[in-house]
């Protein structure tokens, strides 16, 4: 059945939001940065990664900062529990921050929409109904009827997760770096991106920049994390590879991966 979703529905034609999502900058200082790619509901892979961050970064001193690159939903198994995980408090001296990716996009315009919400039952929204413990019975349901898919998602998504997936911004800009989900498009200056650049873009990369900024970014599943001047790509599709990857951002040290994999 759940195959039979998907394959009648397919990938989401909604790209973006209504609501224009902030593009914040950071002000403080941080000794280091990990920025995480796509997630996808494969908790026991994050819980483990940052395992790895929390003892890479445990000497240096100062203020530590780790940024999640969206898509922390879908296609996994722990959606849920995922963000519970985002709520919960980091450890002593680090922050925790993220970035709004395609499927967080997805959700939210679900919320009041029964035509994203079905095009979203095959981009990975089956598995994080279900990691909300929503069956294949409930769904069924709420098809075509905005109003059962807002009371249904609703209902079971508890607020404080859609509050936290409402709020979170398109980018983040810290110093030199500008974490944004799909990277953008190439060739286009940063403040003149639009929304579906940052959100959806996949295509051909120009990796020099002239800005002096560096661009952090996953959606891109590659094999392994690229570095190249002025971009960043760490997404490693964790939720079919089992591996989820991380840089490592430090003044004046070449950036360098940590990586988590599934045993």
């Amino acid at each position: 059945m759940l195959d039979r979703i998907k394959a009648l529905f397919g990938r989401p034609k909604t790209e973006g939001t209504k609501a224009p999502r902030a593009r914040e900058t950071l002000n403080d200082t941080y000794s280091v940065i990990y920025a995480i790619g796509d997630v996808h509901g494969r908790l026991d892979l994050l819980k483990q990664l940052e395992a790895k961050i929390l003892a890479d970064g445990d000497h240096i001193g100062g203020q530590k900062l780790i940024v999640q690159l969206g898509d922390l939903i879908d296609r996994g198994p722990h959606s849920a529990k995922t963000i519970d995980h985002m709520l919960s408090r980091p450890a002593r001296g680090w922050h925790r921050r993220a970035i709004v990716g395609n499927h967080e996009i997805t959700l939210c315009e679900a919320l009041h929409n029964s035509r994203v919400f079905e095009r979203w039952l095959g981009f990975g929204g089956v598995e994080t109904l279900g990691s909300y413990g929503i069956g294949q019975r409930e769904i069924q349901s709420a098809l075509g009827n905005s109003r059962r898919v807002s009371e249904l998602l609703q209902t079971v998504v508890p607020p404080e997760h859609i509050q936290f997936l409402l709020a979170l911004p398109l980018t983040l800009t810290v110093e030199n770096f500008v974490f944004a989900h799909a990277g953008g498009r190439p060739g286009i200056a940063l403040g003149a991106q639009e929304e579906r650049d940052y959100l959806w873009y996949t295509g051909s990369r120009d990796d020099i920049r002239t800005d002096g900024k560096t661009i952090v970014h996953g959606h891109e599943i590659v094999a392994l994390p690229e570095i190249f001047p002025g971009r960043i790509n760490v997404d490693t599709g964790a939720y079919k590879t089992g591996i989820l990857s991380a840089v490592r951002l430090e003044k004046n040290v070449p950036p360098r991966t940590i990586q988590a994999t599934a045993t």
